[in-house]
């Protein structure tokens, strides 16, 4: 199965997204891996899981220098075609490899989610490394982290 995969770590997330919202970055990964895809493997089909109508996608990828046209674009794509149920498997399996390397890294164990385990596991984390090394580990737009962040503040 060929398949192209690109990944942010998060610091690199939480300066792409202070400037755009999620289903652009998204909306912009996807190209960059359709684009090379098609390049390798001509007259392919291209399927992907409609996180944005066709329109919006590609109002997305107005000022990029290339874009992968003729996707058929479809909600719930995973349930109608194996090769987008595939490339979801591949990002989950990133995504439990990366936390992995970040626990074996820190010597912590990251949780899952979000709420009160992970606001504790983020005060603990600042303890002993600080909040710049935060920023490298957690997504800066997310609630858990507003929430240390007015936290500390008030201390």
């Amino acid at each position: 199965f060929p398949y192209s995969h690109l990944s942010l770590d998060n610091l690199k997330y939480n300066q792409v997204i202070a400037k755009d919202n999620m289903n652009k970055i998204k909306a912009k990964m996807h190209n960059a891996c359709l684009l090379k895809l098609s390049k390798k493997y001509k007259n392919a089909f291209l399927y992907q899981d409609e996180f944005a109508n066709a329109s919006l996608y590609y109002s997305y990828l107005k000022d990029e220098k290339e874009v992968q046209r003729g996707i058929s674009f479809h909600t719930k794509g995973e349930s109608l075609f194996p090769s987008v149920a595939l490339a979801s498997v591949i990002a989950r399996y990133s995504f439990l490899k990366k936390m992995e390397k970040m626990s074996k890294e820190y010597k912590m164990d990251f949780p899952f989610g979000a709420g009160s385990k992970v606001d504790a596991f983020s005060k603990k984390f600042v303890q002993v490394f600080g909040l710049d090394e935060l920023k490298k580990v957690a997504k800066t737009n997310f609630a858990n982290y507003k929430r240390l962040i007015d936290t500390d503040e008030a201390s």
